[in-house]
């Protein structure tokens, strides 16, 4: 089985190197490759619900630490691989990724307390499809920047990359909405927001 990944030192953007036209929906999943991640249920979800067939494909970039896990992946996939998912190991020009894909995925079965991918993409000016437990929650308005999955199943997972199923001038829209969201997060509003807090506690204690 051949599985098709990114080079090192390759300078190409990611649709270049696998030749990923302009019209291509692309989906992408950065993070660490284990169960925790989800990205088994990624696949499977966008198989399922036709995505695949309508003109989208997955990018996926992390460190592998479960490789029986990743094996399974690829053993159940094979078919995909190459053509509709490739794998770009590990990376670190994050911003080169971004750049690549028009709606990133924060798969998860687990609540994340912030949700640094989240923060990243919105930032990014990307809508972002994520579990919604713990700091997604903040970060995405469901159907305004992004998309909510309800529950770490298969069949949520389904359901919720269905609706992402939307035109290109929609996913713009929603990109610039995400950047708005991303200043809520940024360092001077979390100052800021900080700096309240200290100068309420302060009033507090001299009462």
């Amino acid at each position: 089985m051949r599985i098709e990944t990114s080079k090192e030192g390759d300078k190409r953007s990611y649709r270049e190197m696998f030749n990923i036209s302009d019209e291509t929906i692309v989906y992408g999943v950065a993070a660490r490759i284990y169960p925790g991640k989800a990205q088994k249920f990624v696949i499977d979800a966008l198989h399922e619900s036709d995505m695949f067939d309508d003109n989208r494909v997955l990018l996926i970039a992390g460190k592998i630490v479960d490789e029986e896990y990743w094996n399974e992946i690829k053993s159940e996939n094979a078919h995909l691989f190459g053509n509709k998912v490739f794998y770009l190991s590990e990376i670190e020009d994050i911003k080169a990724f971004y750049s690549s894909v028009d709606i990133l995925v924060n798969g998860g079965i687990e609540a994340e307390a912030f949700g640094i991918s989240v923060a990243e993409g919105l930032g990014s000016s990307k809508p972002v499809i994520a579990y919604g437990l713990g700091g997604p929650l903040e970060m995405i308005e469901d159907g305004i920047n992004g998309w909510i999955i309800t529950e770490p199943s298969l069949e949520c997972y389904i359901e919720g990359f269905k609706r992402t199923k939307v035109n290109r001038e929609i996913l713009n829209e929603m990109g610039k909405n995400s950047r708005k969201k991303a200043v809520d997060f940024s360092v001077n509003s979390n100052v800021v927001h900080l700096l309240e807090i200290i100068k309420t506690e302060n009033g507090n204690t001299t009462k």
